[in-house]
């Protein structure tokens, strides 16, 4: 009511103007209420619309993410199928050594569930060792006429009663004869677990090979599936748009389109897209029944809100029609008591102490009446207001903010009130800001008016209080060590708690009560972080803490210790800041301890696979790191041996011992890790002459070499090592793998016991 009103005064001050302002009024509330029965009309259609153009464009982004992933999905496995074919060297064989370690290598990769190998014959080993003969597969047939081979989902010959899939290549030796295939395993579920199901329960995805049998299932109940092929599913369906005849014939000609079906009364909308995969489709659909359902439901909520807003309109006209004299009389009134305030607001001007501003919004302009002389606030008018408080420094930060925030406060309340920092010339002042709304019977513009009252030594009193509370919590709760000190004048006013007699510059205090506790590795450090300029500059006004951590040295002892330093603002002309070093030696070992457990190999303590493939590809990306390293695959030759004769705690000795060698002959700033069985790596950044690294190499190779003996039994055991080169090679870990992989096969296939690197 009051918006009216105002409007109405401002408007139509005298009589005579009222009955013309309300008829008019009238007649609006009519109009809106014509134009809200036609919105929502249009509003029903047009949510209709929308919400089944958004489920048809759900099925094809849907879709073409999945295919999209599926496709990648084969194409990285036939990939590294393909690469792998190619490494087997001439003497591939299903009883050859060097083919047995290769595969089992590729096999922890983990690209399929497992994998194998067969000569020409059929003749078969996976990388579980079992045995068995494929010379009847399709897959054996294809890959040995040299293609690569990508199989339908069959029964598995090795797990009877598990359905799988599985991908061939032919194996080549130099001549470019084929001397048998190499070949991974998916299973059906792994296949199944490549599709993300769509996030609305009424949507669902399915793939279908060339005969029309499903590949996936689903655990979503909305999916048909009542058979196991797609054919003789559509039997069951009743068609609203296509057919299965020519469905069936765009699947043949590899095509993709929709067909709208009913499934005992469920209307479903379906669309399919081939996957370029043995003519395979995945096909995705959604139940047309919720998007309905959902359209009945916002047509019942509009005939709902027509009623509500029919009703309430043509109360809002009753009411305007039967307080016209109220109204009037109102606008009087209030007239009346816009002039009291105004003499109320002069009077104030001229007496109070406190200064007084008015705020034109419209005009962006703000008058101080008053004066303050101890803040140097006297008379004045500020144009471009907003703006002009943060150029001139009177305003910063957040004292800022709040004065926007106040005005837009009492722009939608009519009131509001804050304490706000202003930066004059006499220093920091806080002033209490109290703010109202007014408008006049004779001016159609909004103002603000208010007071300012200054609370800044209360302010500094609160801080003060504040300031004790803080330091005694820290001290009484884990603090070690802490001061207190003013920066610019270079003084520490207390040390834990107890002010000083005698005047003890910041720079003494460092170097007598903190320098000499800390570890070497961490003095440097230490000394930047409590450099005058650089507390000067982390500690300004959107930053009010910094912490580092280093070694604290305490009866010979070495304990983790935290610095904190604090800015607080006591008052205007002081800066004044709070140092704590707080004891976090346990918290900071068990954070040590279990981050090294998670990188570190369980046999060996080098890094593990996961922890060297993440330090090494960050020393790679980074800029400050040098350009150049070498990057190193090494191998034990015959380890399988020693597992085999001797047993693997036989073994694990073995690799340990071959550990330490690695650490003795490498820097401790060179990353080594074991990626798994017998294979090491390991990454030199800054390496890269030949000619300097080479005698090391050669003696690592030679220190390597041994011959086991035990029980009367006797295995040579050695090493080959591939290297390649930073940049030249690679510059992440998978680039650099291939590339010393491929140099390691090189010597494996030549001479073993030895290294090579890539040209």
């Amino acid at each position: 009511m009051k918006p009216l009103i105002s409007f109405a005064k401002k408007r139509f001050g005298r009589k005579h103007h009222l009955k013309k302002f309300f008829m008019g009024y009238s007649f609006m509330i009519v109009f809106l209420f014509l134009f809200a029965i036609f919105l929502l009309w249009k509003f029903n259609a047009a949510y209709t619309s929308l919400i089944t153009e958004d489920k048809k464009e759900l099925l094809v982004n849907k879709a073409q993410e999945s295919a999209f992933h599926i496709k990648n999905f084969y194409l990285t496995r036939v990939n590294g199928l393909q690469n792998l074919a190619d490494s087997f060297p001439d003497s591939f064989s299903t009883t050859d050594s060097a083919s047995l370690e290769k595969l089992y290598t590729a096999n922890s990769m983990d690209l399929f569930d497992y994998m194998g190998i067969a000569d020409v014959n059929g003749n078969a080993i996976d990388s579980e060792d079992r045995h068995l003969n494929i010379s009847q597969r399709d897959y054996f047939i294809q890959a040995l006429s040299g293609q690569i081979a990508v199989s339908e989902v069959i029964d598995s010959m090795a797990e009877p009663g598990i359905q799988v899939q599985i991908m061939a290549a032919p194996v080549r030796t130099k001549d470019n004869t084929i001397a048998g295939i190499v070949y991974g395993i998916t299973d059906k579920d792994s296949i199944s677990a490549i599709l993300n199901t769509a996030d609305n329960m009424d949507a669902y995805l399915q793939i279908v090979d060339s005969n029309g049998n499903y590949i996936t299932s689903h655990k979503n109940s909305n999916a048909v599936m009542n058979n196991k092929n797609v054919w003789k599913e559509m039997e069951d369906y009743t068609f609203l748009k296509s057919s299965r005849q020519e469905i069936m014939e765009n699947i043949q000609n590899n095509k993709s389109g929709y067909f709208e079906f009913s499934v005992d009364g469920d209307i479903r909308l379906s669309y399919y897209v081939p996957l370029d995969i043995n003519n395979w489709h995945l096909y995705s659909t959604i139940r047309q029944t919720p998007i309905l359902t959902e359209s009945r439901k916002v047509q019942n909520m509009v005939n709902q809100m027509f009623f509500w807003i029919s009703a309430l309109l043509a109360l809002i006209l009753v009411l305007v029609l039967c307080m016209q004299e109220r109204i009037r009389a109102r606008i009087l009134f209030e007239h009346d008591e816009a002039i009291k305030n105004e003499h109320m607001l002069r009077i104030a001007i001229e007496y109070s102490k406190t200064m007084v501003f008015e705020y034109k919004a419209r005009e962006d302009i703000l008058n101080m009446h008053g004066s303050l002389p101890d803040s140097n606030l006297h008379p004045c008018r500020i144009e471009n207001a907003l703006e002009t408080l943060g150029t001139s420094g009177i305003m910063k930060d957040s004292s800022l903010k709040d004065f926007h925030q106040l005005i837009q406060e009492v722009k939608d309340q009519g009131f509001s009130r804050k304490i706000m920092k202003f930066h004059l010339k006499n220093g920091d002042f806080w002033f209490r800001v109290i703010a109202k709304q007014t408008d006049s019977a004779y001016d159609t513009e909004q103002r603000t008016v208010g007071l300012l009252e200054d609370v800044t030594e209360n302010m500094i009193q609160k801080q003060e209080i504040q300031l004790q509370n803080q330091l005694q919590k820290a001290l009484f709760e884990k603090a070690r060590s802490s001061a207190k000190f003013q920066l610019k004048k270079n003084q520490i006013l207390e040390i834990n708690q107890e002010k000083l007699s005698e005047f003890l510059s910041f720079e003494s205090y460092k170097e007598k009560y903190i320098f000499p506790f800390v570890s070497e590795d961490y003095l440097e450090i230490m000394r930047h972080f409590l450099h005058r300029e650089y507390l000067a500059e982390e500690l300004n006004t959107a930053n009010r803490k910094i912490r580092t951590e280093f070694l604290f040295i305490q009866d010979t002892q070495l304990l983790w210790t935290s610095c904190e330093v604090y800015k607080l603002e006591l008052n205007k002309a002081q800066d004044t800041y709070l140092l704590l070093l707080n004891d976090i030696d346990t918290e900071k070992r068990q954070e040590l301890e279990l981050r090294e457990r998670a990188e570190r190999d369980g046999l060996t303590g080098l890094y593990n696979a996961r922890t060297a493939k993440m330090k090494i590809n960050q020393l790679l990306a980074d800029k400050t790191a040098p350009e150049n390293g070498l990057f190193l695959i090494l191998d034990l030759d015959n380890f399988k041996q020693i597992n085999d004769t001797f047993g693997h705690l036989y073994g694990d000795r073995i690799l340990n011992d071959t550990a330490q060698i690695l650490q003795k002959h490498f820097r401790k700033t060179d990353i080594i890790a074991r990626l798994g069985g017998d294979e090491f790596t390991a990454y030199l950044p800054g390496a890269h002459n030949f000619e300097h690294m080479a005698p090391i190499f050669d003696h690592l190779v030679m220190q390597l070499y041994r011959t086991c003996e035990e029980n009367g039994k006797k295995v040579t055991i050695s090493a080959s090592i591939g290297i390649a080169s930073v940049p030249e090679h690679g510059t992440c870990f998978e680039q650099l793998y291939f590339q010393a992989d491929h140099a390691l096969y090189q010597v494996k296939e030549t001479q073993k016991n030895g290294w090579k690197a890539q040209p």
